[in-house]
Order: C-alpha cells, then sequence, then structure tokens
C-alpha cells in the first residue's frame, strides 16, 4: 500500500505542476526576440533591406513607447555616423502595405543628404524584475531597414502563432508539439510525465508478472494466496500508471491544439512593382516625393 501510495502522491505532483504551468504559461515574447534576425534576413528576396532588432528599456511604459521609434536615429549614429542633430523622422505611405513606415532623413558629417526608410515589422513589451527588487519595462522592436540613399523593395511580412499542420502532426508525439511552439518548459513536464508513468506500469507488470509466477508455482501451498493477493496489488498498480499515462497524453493533445504558440514572424517575396510617397522640404520648397521600384 506504501507503493501505492508514494504512485498517487508522484501523478498529483505531476498533474500539479502542469497545471500550474498551463496557468502561468502565455503566449510569451515572440520567437524573434530568443532567436535573433538571422534566419529572418536569410528569407529575404533582395539586399535592398535588412532586419535589425532594437531593445530599450524603462521604468515607464509610456515614456518608452512614446519615445520608440528613437532608435532609428541611434541607428543611424552608430551605423552610417550620421549628424543626429540634423536628422528628422517622418512617417510615410509605402505601398498598400500598411506596415508603419518612416523614412530617417539626415545628413553626414560631410553635408551630404541622406535618407533611410525604416518598417516597424513586430513589437513586444514586458516587465522584468531586477537586482535590489528593482522593475523596468523591456521593449523589443523589429524594423526592415532599408540601405543609405537606396530605394527598398521591402518583402511581405506576416505575423502569427498558429503553426498548421506539422504542429498537428507533433501533437501525436507527447511534448513534441509545445516544444515546436516555445512552450519548452511544459513540454518537458509532459514528456518526463509520460516517460515515468510509463515506465513505472513496466515495473509493475514485471512485479505482477513475477507474482503471478510465484502463485502457480505455490498455489497448493500456504504462500500461494499471498502471491496471489500481491500479483493482484501489483495489478491494480499497473493499472493505476497506465491510466495516469493515458491522463497526460490526453491532456497534451488537448493543450497541443488549445494553446497558443509563440509569435513568429514569416517573410514573403512582395509584389514586384511598389510605391512610396515621401514628403520634402527644402530652402526653397516644399513637396511630395513619388518613387516608384520595379
Amino acid at each position: 500500500m506504501r507503493i501505492q501510495g508514494l504512485l498517487r502522491s508522484a501523478i498529483v505532483m505531476l498533474s500539479l505542476s502542469m497545471a500550474m504551468a498551463a496557468g502561468a504559461q502565455t503566449e510569451g515574447a515572440p520567437r524573434w526576440v530568443h532567436k535573433g534576425v538571422q534566419s529572418l534576413n536569410n528569407q529575404r528576396s533582395n539586399d535592398s533591406y535588412e532586419f535589425v532588432q532594437f531593445n530599450t528599456h524603462d521604468t515607464n511604459l509610456t515614456k518608452l513607447q512614446n519615445e520608440a521609434v528613437g532608435v532609428l536615429l541611434k541607428y543611424i549614429d552608430e551605423n552610417y555616423n550620421g549628424d543626429i542633430e540634423s536628422a528628422y523622422i517622418t512617417q510615410i505611405q509605402y505601398g498598400a502595405n500598411r506596415v508603419p513606415t518612416y523614412q530617417i532623413t539626415y545628413k553626414d558629417h560631410m553635408g551630404e543628404n541622406y535618407y533611410v526608410t525604416a518598417q516597424l515589422v513586430d513589437s513586444y513589451h514586458e516587465l522584468d524584475d531586477y537586482e535590489a527588487n528593482s522593475f523596468a519595462y523591456e521593449m523589443y522592436q523589429l524594423y526592415a531597414i532599408s540601405k543609405p540613399n537606396v530605394p527598398p523593395v521591402f518583402d511581405e511580412y506576416h505575423v502569427d502563432n498558429h503553426y498548421g499542420g506539422k504542429a498537428a502532426m507533433l501533437a501525436l508525439v507527447p511534448g513534441a508539439c509545445q516544444i515546436y511552439k516555445g512552450h519548452k518548459a511544459k513540454g518537458c513536464l509532459i514528456i518526463g510525465g509520460e516517460a515515468f508513468t510509463l515506465a513505472a506500469a513496466g515495473v509493475f507488470e514485471y512485479k505482477r508478472h513475477y507474482a503471478y509466477d510465484q502463485y502457480k508455482e505455490n498455489q497448493d501451498n500456504f504462500s500461494g494466496s499471498s502471491w496471489k493477493s500481491k500479483a493482484n496489488s501489483w495489478k491494480s498498480f499497473r493499472n493505476l500508471a497506465f491510466g495516469a499515462a493515458g491522463a497526460v497524453y490526453l491532456y497534451n493533445l488537448i493543450d497541443a491544439f488549445a494553446t497558443k504558440g509563440q509569435r513568429y514572424v514569416s517573410v514573403s517575396p512582395a509584389n514586384r512593382y511598389q510605391w512610396s510617397l515621401t514628403p520634402y522640404a527644402s530652402a526653397d520648397e516644399t513637396g511630395l516625393t513619388m518613387t516608384l521600384t520595379f
């Protein structure tokens, strides 16, 4: 009976662990926050732009959001030695694409005029804790940024958290779908729970088989009834372990289809013809510039 109690305690602890993982599990940070932008840059159809990731933090979330585009000026300063004092950012319309698009106009230290076009692909923020019990908001931004004075041919970006058929196939393997969707802790718990309960069922079946063999050899003796009782007890333990394994697997299937995965960005080639409408100003005139890329 002690073994049965231990098994039940282990199953209860496993169930509570998975329940806590499910309750605490959210969509979480997008995949590009953890994986970086190299794979996204490899998906580009052309080299007129590149994906760049920025990370800023502040205790004031509103201030952080209002100053979000300031990272573009810092990027110009660090990568192209631009004169930030003369730089300004203008939001523009880029074709039919409704992605927020900005043009950063600046001069270099020789006085030459340059512009860079940037599109905000995705963003994410979270509250992080630091040492001495201090807290601050972390903001992550993913931009597609053109090269200086190069009309960009931006691709199409798709931000999603659905993983389609491959995730459905992986759901057949306990924990695999959860890990594929970015929920590694939950996936590892499911794998460990399934392995533990199946291993326990195997051990109990071995002991049941041994006790039953002893019963058949000693059924005419006084010890026969004792071995039969042990065989029935190990059979109950085995069935309990198989039931727990089935429950873990059922939870795995339900969670695999019900829980959203990490947000991710996919890239596909844009239409061949694209246009952008950009305001401009000089000492003599103001107006709009339309650029057609084909």
